[in-house]
């Protein structure tokens, strides 16, 4: 349905989160729900597969005292905070440099 939608544009937005774009209408940071919730789909198919009753099919070797796993770790910990203090960062440098203007 999504890469259906994704070729279409509709005279209202009421409906722009499931992917139903208006006319002239152009963002970055755009995810409607179709086609990604075909994703989620996919995901939850492969969960079941390959953990049928909660529990992994197969080992995997313990690689948790590497220091590059260690490093995702708190990075991942971290990541809503890094989220939010990089978009601001990221925006007051487009402004800088003259790639937007303030409304």
């Amino acid at each position: 349905i999504g890469v259906y939608l994704k070729n279409l544009t509709f005279g209202f937005s009421w409906l722009l989160w499931l992917g139903f774009r208006p006319e002239n209408f152009y963002t970055l940071d755009y995810f409607p729900v179709f086609p990604w919730f075909g994703m989620v789909l996919i995901g939850l198919f492969l969960g079941n597969v390959l953990y049928p009753n909660y529990t992994r099919m197969y080992d995997l070797w313990n690689n948790s005292h590497s220091s590059l796993v260690k490093l995702f770790c708190a990075i991942g910990r971290r990541s809503l905070l890094i989220y939010l203090v990089h978009q601001p960062i990221l925006i007051a440098l487009l402004q800088i440099f003259g790639f937007g203007t303030l409304p």
